[in-house]
């Protein structure tokens, strides 16, 4: 269906999620912070989405900082994030990121299958009619 990828420090949220994503059908990567998620997209890896949790807390650049940087490339920018807030936070923080999508924390496995079709254009009717 598409490739995703995953930045998300929690090693257990991230291989959550992953798991509920490939069962769905997605091809996914998952990286732990943003200088490694960086690092990837610079060899040319491209996914469909990115599912990034905002409160990395990799020392070297959390989700709000890649998120930025993502937006700052040419050759990034275009490529649609989805991300993942706590629960109480604003979304209107999140608008301010360009986000082709938010969820909030605690994420529902429904929720995030019918956002990762949206946002990569493989959207179910049937998730319309939930």
């Amino acid at each position: 269906m598409g490739r995703i990828m995953v930045v998300e420090h929690d090693a257990i949220l991230r291989a959550h999620m992953a798991g509920v994503l490939r069962k769905a059908g997605f091809d996914v990567e998952e990286v732990a912070g943003g200088q490694g998620a960086l690092a990837r997209l610079n060899e040319e890896v491209c996914p469909a989405l990115i599912l990034l949790g905002l409160n990395l807390q990799d020392p070297g650049m959390n989700g709000w900082e890649f998120r930025a940087a993502l937006l700052q490339d040419p050759d990034l920018a275009h490529i649609p994030v989805c991300v993942l807030i706590d629960a109480g936070t604003e979304e209107e923080m999140a608008e301010r990121l360009c986000a082709a999508g938010v969820l909030h924390h605690p994420v529902k496995d429904v929720q995030l299958v019918q956002m990762a079709r949206r946002c990569t254009g493989h959207a179910d009717p049937a998730d319309d009619a939930e």
